[in-house]
């Protein structure tokens, strides 16, 4: 049985600050190919990168504030030699 992959696009309109967006265009340029498509495979790449970061720092500070809270392991108690082993 084949397996199909359905990729989607959107078209996404944004403002930029123009003299980072002519150094984006150039460094997507030279790394893509400069074929067709290369700018948004560019985008696109940049902006997994992007949110592949800011999701894993999250995850770091959810884990950090887990580990600041910490666990509850019941206290200590004071049981005796016997209590534990049963001799």
């Amino acid at each position: 049985m084949p397996i199909y992959i359905f990729v989607t696009s959107r078209t996404l309109t944004v403002n930029v600050n123009a003299e980072v967006e002519k150094k984006f265009r150039q460094v997507a340029k030279a790394t893509q190919g400069g074929k067709k498509g290369y700018l948004g495979k560019a985008l696109t790449d940049a902006m997994q990168k992007w949110t592949d970061e800011k999701e894993a720092t999250v995850a770091v500070a959810a884990a950090m504030a887990m580990l600041a809270e910490g666990l509850d392991l019941g206290g200590l108690r004071n049981v005796r030699r016997v209590e534990l082993h049963g001799r």
